[in-house]
């Protein structure tokens, strides 16, 4: 099944041009030039990923994100200006967005960062289990963890490669004797009320299970 990509873009051409050549990629493509007009129809687009011009026609694309995420925090975002400065990229991941994009738009990269973001929040979803990655939590309809920075880390590589196990030297990274095995611990107590366990192979590594 194609994708669906939502762009917000008030010059027509650029929109029409991107709208062309994302379809020949296999993408189904639905365009808005301004933030009033995508925002009241948020949930009727069911966007796998949304990608917004800074520079829009009333309210900027900052704006359009930071509301975006109140409503979902977790659909991959890709902000675009002719303005590519290090201020705007910083703004713009600060507000939300997973990446930034200048224009002239090359569209191979555009293409590689938006099938890279489709694929992580795939690898990030599993059954009932929710992601909030802004926010390190993890939640069902049975409850919710609030992760720290490390647990998150851990737990993010447990669920990409979920019911399999992973090494202990992938999940230790910086960590140090058995720090890994101290977070590991606070991990599998904040995820349990999910109905999520993990199993361990002693001196191997550790496996996500439900």
């Amino acid at each position: 099944m194609s994708k669906t990509l939502v762009l917000v873009e008030d010059e027509i051409l650029l929109l029409e041009t991107m709208q062309d050549i994302l379809a020949e990629y296999g993408y189904q493509v639905v365009c808005f030039r301004t933030f009033e007009d995508f925002i009241f129809r948020f949930e009727e687009c069911k966007a796998d990923l949304i990608m917004t011009d800074l520079n829009l026609p009333g309210e900027n694309g900052v704006e359009l994100i930071l509301q975006i995420r109140q409503k979902d925090p977790l659909i991959p975002i890709i902000m675009i200006s002719g303005n590519k400065t290090t201020q705007n990229e910083v703004q713009a991941i600060q507000s939300g967005a997973n990446d930034f994009v200048g224009k002239p738009v090359d569209f191979s990269v555009l293409v590689a960062k938006i099938e890279s973001l489709l694929k992580q929040k795939t690898l990030l979803q599993w059954s009932d289990i929710q992601v909030d990655p802004p926010k390190r939590i993890v939640y069902n309809d049975r409850g919710a963890g609030k992760l720290t920075i490390t647990e998150f880390s851990i737990f993010t590589q447990l669920l990409k490669r979920k019911g399999q196990l992973v090494q202990r030297a992938t999940l230790a990274k910086d960590l140090q004797g058995k720090s890994l095995d101290v977070h590991v611990h606070s991990l599998r107590r904040k995820i349990k009320s999910l109905g999520l366990t993990i199993q361990t192979q002693k001196g191997k590594g550790y496996r996500l299970d439900k």
